[in-house]
């Protein structure tokens, strides 16, 4: 059965979440021990060693998208790999090739003596854990196998690493730019609408929208454009998902370049993670007078983001993380299409509606990054989810915005706040 629907093992997610919690415990107290500065990451192995080609392959255009330069990596081989043309290595097919340009990926056959600032495990096992310990401070996990998102997070945020803080301040500058601009172009806008992606996000054409209102679409919604031009334009779009935004797999790769036309059709806003910030404006630097970094902190009391102030409380799904929060600093009353839940006997996070969702393509996300749905408790998530979200409305509400949803839903906070016709 497809990983991602298959049944849970909740006991082996709980071992695999201890163990985890144990290296990322000891990475933390070892940095802690050995560095009082933050590293800037210059130099990067891999480890162990690489000894088949297809493997080569995955993970040199897994690391062409993610670190494209910047920094200098090394790659550990057996001598008949060695020889091996970096650009001209074959992608795997669940995957957009990005090695074509790589220039800052070196193939060795003997080890690497050099200093490394990180070292990226592509197979990581007890053996393995064992023989990196005292190296674990500086250890990143891309074996796409090892546990939930702990892989394709690599890729999303290791690139922001290899900047220094100044440039980091840069592009934290650069984003509270672009984010007072659009406060500024659509300032007087009382509403606001957030358009998600469950299954009734098909009856928007039963809906007006206010022509003077904030519009904010998240995801593969950018895949819709009868639905686009419907709305007649968006005003801000919103992602921040590892593996379906921030992956080499076709299906994000696919999602970006609708991205890139909705930014250019509808010069719209783009906001997600400030950490991913650098990684987008390398590859679609187009974006620079569009793109918002917000940071995220699951530590930081609900807050909604203001220009000089862009934080928001981490969460693990886009509507609370920055659809509800940027809504709420710059309207009054919130309305929200689409937010359908999850019914109890569901086997994945919960249904979408295949209007915006790259259907088609699912299969290639599954396969590149497994552990990622292998080890999500999605009853967990759910109700984690629907929880939190009482909470961030009812904060809300307190401070004098109104929340509704046009639709149904089995998310209980919606559910006792449908706008009646």
């Amino acid at each position: 059965m497809n990983v991602a629907y298959s049944e849970r093992n909740i006991s082996k997610i709980k071992k695999l979440t201890r163990f985890n919690f144990l290296f990322q415990s000891i990475k933390f107290v070892l940095k802690k021990l050995l560095f009082k500065e933050k590293k800037i990451i210059k130099k990067i192995s891999i480890f162990p060693v690489i000894k088949r080609k297809e493997e080569l392959c995955d993970v040199v255009n897994r690391i062409s998208w993610g670190l494209p330069n910047n920094c200098e990596i090394a790659i550990q081989v057996i001598p008949e790999l060695s020889t091996l043309n970096i650009q001209n290595l074959e992608t795997p097919v669940t995957q957009k090739k990005y090695n074509a340009g790589s220039s800052n990926i070196s193939l060795y056959s003997k080890k690497n003596k050099e200093h490394s600032d990180a070292l990226l495990v592509h197979q990581f096992n007890i053996k393995n854990f064992i023989r990196l310990f005292f190296k674990l401070y500086k250890t990143e996990i891309i074996d796409p196998h090892y546990f939930s998102a702990t892989e394709s997070m690599v890729w999303q945020y290791l690139y922001y690493s290899t900047f220094s803080e100044e440039k980091k301040e840069e592009y934290s500058l650069l984003s509270k730019r672009n984010y007072s601009q659009m406060q500024q172009i659509k300032a007087g806008k009382e509403k606001a609408y957030c358009f998600v992606t469950g299954p009734s996000f098909d009856q928007y054409k039963q809906f007006h929208f206010e022509k003077n209102s904030f519009k904010i679409i998240c995801n593969s919604i950018v895949k819709n454009t009868d639905f686009l031009d419907y709305i007649e334009k968006p005003d801000l779009l919103v992602f921040a998902d590892p593996v379906f935004h921030y992956s080499p797999c076709l299906y994000s790769a696919t999602f970006r370049e609708y991205m890139i036309k909705v930014v250019n059709k509808y010069d719209c806003f783009v906001a997600t993670n400030i950490e991913s910030i650098p990684l987008l404006l390398h590859h679609y630097p187009q974006l620079e007078t569009k793109i918002i970094g917000i940071k995220k902190d699951k530590k930081y009391p609900i807050h909604f983001p203001k220009s000089d102030n862009l934080i928001v409380k981490s969460t693990h799904n886009i509507l609370t993380l920055f659809m509800l929060p940027i809504a709420s600093a710059l309207c009054n009353e919130i309305v929200v299409l689409g937010a359908d839940g999850r019914k109890p006997d569901e086997k994945y996070f919960w249904k979408h509606s295949s209007s915006v969702q790259l259907d088609e393509l699912m299969q290639t996300a599954f396969d590149t990054h497994p552990s990622f749905f292998r080890d999500r408790d999605y009853a967990d998530y759910y109700s984690e989810h629907c929880t939190y979200l009482e909470k961030l409305i009812t904060f809300g509400e307190k401070h004098g915005k109104k929340y509704y949803s046009l639709t149904e839903s089995h998310i209980p906070a919606f559910a006792k706040r449908l706008k009646q016709p």
